[in-house]
């Protein structure tokens, strides 16, 4: 099993800020650092600010060593504790589709 990590994009605490438009960084690990240097289109009116509020503490329980990013292990966790269970070659597919290329 590949060790990778997805990151989650910062959500800013003004809604009249605009987005940086900083890109994500991969390193030669394989790991997604997005933490610091991606932020949600403030703009996009997809999500709500409570729907962001509630996807970063859903994010933020799921990474549990708070680097920013949840690895393989954590995703398998997270995965567990909603009922789907995984081998590490799914946890490998999952973490490949949505780390950018």
């Amino acid at each position: 099993m590949r060790s990778s990590k997805v990151g989650i994009a910062r959500i800013p605490e003004k809604r009249d800020k605009p987005p940086t438009g900083r890109k994500i960084s991969t390193t030669s690990k394989g790991t997604v650092h997005s933490a610091q240097s991606q932020l949600f289109d403030v703009q996009d009116p997809t999500y709500t600010r409570k729907q962001l509020k509630e996807y970063r503490q859903l994010f933020n329980m799921f990474d549990t060593d708070g680097s920013g990013a949840i690895g393989n292990a954590e995703l398998k966790q997270a995965m567990l504790s909603i009922g789907i269970h995984a081998n590490e070659a799914e946890i490998d597919n999952v973490i490949r589709e949505v780390r950018p290329s």
